[in-house]
């Protein structure tokens, strides 16, 4: 297990994520009818799934560069998961704590924060 290859990509990652942040933030803002002013997507429910699918794409480049068929295998299944259970833009908006809810999001999160410490 070599995790330099990760390690190294970790800011295009991080950057790509933000982007994913941005269509989030976007989208939630039309659910809490508030006015959104960071950077804007036109059409932030195509931008969230497509920037997470290319992160996705490099997630798995990355681990078999690295040398983690187990990891590896754990993101396709999960990938393959989001997609059998509406896709991986689909979002869900908790109207008691004013949060919307992307379990790709939350899982590409969580594997950037693992590289990261």
């Amino acid at each position: 297990m070599d995790i330099a290859p990760l390690k190294a990509a970790l800011s295009d990652l991080e950057r790509e994520l933000e982007s994913a942040r941005t269509a989030k933030r976007q989208i939630e803002s039309g659910y809490t009818h508030t006015r959104y002013d960071g950077p804007f997507w036109e059409y932030p429910e195509a931008a969230l799934p497509f920037v997470l699918n290319s992160i996705q794409e490099s997630l798995l480049m990355l681990l078999e560069a690295s040398g983690l068929p187990e990891t590896r295998q754990r993101l396709l299944s999960k990938w393959d998961y989001f997609e059998k259970h509406g896709g991986v833009g689909k979002t869900s908006y908790d109207t008691q704590f004013d949060h919307l809810e992307s379990k790709p999001f939350e899982y590409i999160e969580s594997i950037i924060d693992s590289i990261r410490t």
